[in-house]
């Protein structure tokens, strides 16, 4: 077992920089694989959790609920492949215990069985749960009389009394009108209701339980719930009762609240970066004017001014299009042939990472097309280029490829991707590389290990949020003094569909 992780190169790496907990219990309940995370979070060495029994790492008060869980995925049951969880305590070699959420799943290595199990700590969720509990039960004891809409409904969704607030909460002229109304209408939709009902059998009480429901003039109402369920003898439910307390502006300032961070951020990208580079982009304007002005039309060299002027054009749009963005408006989305996109910027790259480092492009056939931005794919592909520059000051290859790939759920967790079929623009380059403390930060803004004044820390934060906007996947292979490879996945969108997007 113990060879098999080190001879498994791509997992030993998965494990090792994951964030997550991951211990692996053999068919006795001993641990036989633990990774760093787990040690830090039992603050124990690896040494010491090998070949202990895992119920250990649970509190004595909770084993008897551990061993109920673990028992849920036999090791013997290989038609078992769900993923169980379960919110816990792990308890630490100080005997201190820890809020954490466990997921476990049983896998097959060298045809023995083991359980997997993936363990993160939620102590700041539950600050943030119980802080939500607490908000809400000061909110409810000084507005409930006013504020919150009580109800009964019998089993079939009629409303059978309900107060004033519950009739102004959906527009209704007073609650007689109310009654007798259907409440499952106020649902927006058919699994909107499905799923109520699902609920309200599962758990029989529904606590602070948010719903979306429909005003009378269909108005959309975001709503927190505390609602009962009646059922007879034979388990049907006949009716519900409980109150409903009107959210709706609580969402809108969360709302806002996010709005004003992206707002914020934005911000200082305009100021500090569009207004600079607006500058330069002026000036260049200016001396490729004067240039062309003093030149002879037959000069050879005037078409390398005009590609300036050109670019310059170019840049000149970016800077537009980071200031729309920062106004909420769309990006220029169509259909492009990423490889059309690529060839038309060679020149480009190759003069901006410079003589010392061979350049070499392979361009799939066939690969399909992409829905993009095409100033933000060249951004994108650029900053890429740009990064691998850096990262090779002595010299070395900087590879372009595309190709057509695909992509499974697991390859797109995470992300704003469906799995699919893609392009893939690989940028690769042997460079320093970066250890995995770096590569955990890289799409973070203003994040940079550049000196003071050689980067803003944007490139790859950029990088992702174009990718995202394009409903893409990006991925990161780097090992130090190895190199550093980047792919960006883009859907393929057919050519039959391209109208419509």
């Amino acid at each position: 077992m113990q060879s098999f992780f080190r001879n498994q190169h791509s997992f030993q790496i998965f494990v090792e920089t994951a964030s997550h907990a991951i211990i692996v219990i053999n068919s006795t309940g001993k641990i036989e694989y633990a990774n760093e995370s787990a040690a830090k979070l039992h603050l124990c060495n690896r040494d010491e959790l090998i070949g202990q029994p895992a119920e250990l790492l649970i509190p004595e008060r909770l084993r008897e609920q551990y061993q109920q869980y673990i028992g849920k995925t036999p090791l013997n049951n290989h038609q078992n492949t769900h993923t169980h969880r379960l919110d816990t305590f792990a308890l630490r070699s100080d005997g201190s215990e820890i809020p954490v959420d466990i997921n476990l799943n049983r896998i097959e290595i060298d045809d023995e069985n083991y359980l997997i199990s993936f363990i993160s700590e939620i102590s700041r969720r539950k600050e943030v749960e119980n802080a939500l509990r607490e908000s809400e039960a000061r909110y409810r004891g000084l507005f409930e009389d006013d504020l919150t809409g009580n109800f009964i409904m019998d089993g079939q969704g009629n409303i059978l009394m309900c107060n004033p607030a519950f009739a102004k909460l959906f527009g209704f002229e007073n609650p007689r009108v109310a009654q007798y109304s259907d409440f499952m209408e106020r649902f927006t939709d058919d699994e909107a209701r499905t799923d109520f009902i699902e609920e309200i059998h599962r758990q029989k009480k529904l606590a602070l339980y948010e719903i979306t429901l429909r005003k009378t003039n269909g108005k959309l109402i975001y709503v927190l719930a505390n609602l009962v369920g009646n059922f007879n003898d034979a388990g049907k439910l006949t009716g519900v009762k409980g109150y409903l307390l009107d959210i709706s502006r609580r969402r809108e300032i969360e709302a806002q609240f996010l709005q004003a961070q992206k707002m914020e951020s934005l911000g200082i990208l305009a100021g500090s970066i569009a207004h600079d580079f607006s500058n330069f982009v002026s000036v260049i304007e200016g001396y490729a004017e004067i240039i062309l002005m003093k030149m002879d039309e037959t000069d050879p060299m005037r078409n390398f001014v005009e590609k300036i002027q050109q670019t310059n054009k170019q840049a000149g749009l970016l800077i537009k299009q980071i200031q729309a963005f920062s106004r909420r408006q769309e990006a220029l989305l169509m259909r492009i042939d990423p490889n059309y996109a690529i060839r038309e910027i060679k020149e480009i790259l190759d003069r901006l990472i410079g003589k010392k480092i061979n350049f070499q492009l392979h361009c799939g056939v066939d690969i399909g097309t992409i829905i993009a931005d095409p100033v933000q794919l060249e951004q994108a592909i650029m900053n890429l280029a740009v990064n691998a520059r850096d990262a090779m000051p002595n010299g070395g290859t900087l590879t372009v490829r595309t190709y057509r790939t695909k992509l499974g759920e697991s390859d797109v967790l995470h992300s704003e991707a469906e799995p699919g079929e893609f392009v893939c623009i690989e940028i690769q380059d042997t460079g320093i590389g970066m250890d995995e403390e770096t590569k955990s930060h890289i799409f973070e803004p203003f994040f940079t290990t550049k000196p003071r004044g050689k980067g803003t820390g944007l490139g790859l934060s950029t990088v992702y949020g174009i990718i995202k906007q394009s409903h893409g996947h990006i991925s990161v292979t780097s090992f130090p003094e190895k190199g550093t490879t980047f792919r960006m996945f883009f859907p393929i969108v057919p050519i039959e569909n391209a109208e419509s997007v």
